[in-house]
């Protein structure tokens, strides 16, 4: 076993406990594999100095786990980054391991590539690609790629092509406690 981080969460609730997120990976000798765990657990205050002090699970934290991650890319003339950008997606999807990541792409139509070609030809098998009609603008091809999110307990991720976001992004984005939405469809109205 390995500790691999422990964040501190400040608490608004009076019953003399901290919230930490735990984080720590655990091996099997005999079959050579490793296993990442992520846990939200309640220490409290007074037994932080004890050597037999216990940690346990908050009750109703409605933290999902395995919820699904939708990155949207709204994309305008930036066809060459955003064949890189869908690269580095494939390489993360790979490196992690993931298995619920979807991706939307919003364009105008003007990127000078064939989206469909490019995403069929890689392991990313979740995704949506939907050509904006009219002026391009960022908010609107934003708006479209969130509707297009039919998973109400799913988190919606905006990026840019720009960004290089690394492996850990999916796991990263379930770990912070109020990212999950109730419903993705209240932000589009």
């Amino acid at each position: 076993m390995r500790l691999l981080s422990l964040e501190r969460f400040p608490t608004v609730e009076d019953n003399n406990s901290v919230l930490y997120l735990l984080e720590i990976e655990l091996g099997c000798d005999a079959l050579d594999y490793t296993e990442r765990v992520a846990e939200y657990v309640f220490l409290q205050r007074d037994k932080m100095q004890e050597k037999d002090a216990q940690l346990f699970y908050p009750r109703g934290m409605g933290w999902k786990k395995e919820a699904a991650v939708h990155v949207i890319i709204a994309v305008d003339r930036e066809g060459q980054r955003l064949h890189r950008f869908i690269e580095k997606m494939e390489q993360n999807f790979k490196e992690s391991l993931e298995v619920d990541f979807h991706l939307v792409i919003v364009h105008s139509g003007k990127t000078g590539l064939d989206i469909e070609r490019i995403l069929h030809d890689t392991s990313l098998q979740k995704y949506k690609i939907k050509q904006l009609e009219g002026k391009f603008s960022w908010t609107r091809a934003i708006n479209t790629g969130v509707k297009l999110v039919e998973d109400s307990q799913g988190m919606v991720l905006t990026s840019d092509v720009h960004m290089d976001l690394q492996a850990s992004i999916f796991e990263d984005c379930r770990k912070v406690r109020f990212i999950v939405l109730g419903s993705v469809r209240k932000f589009c109205s």
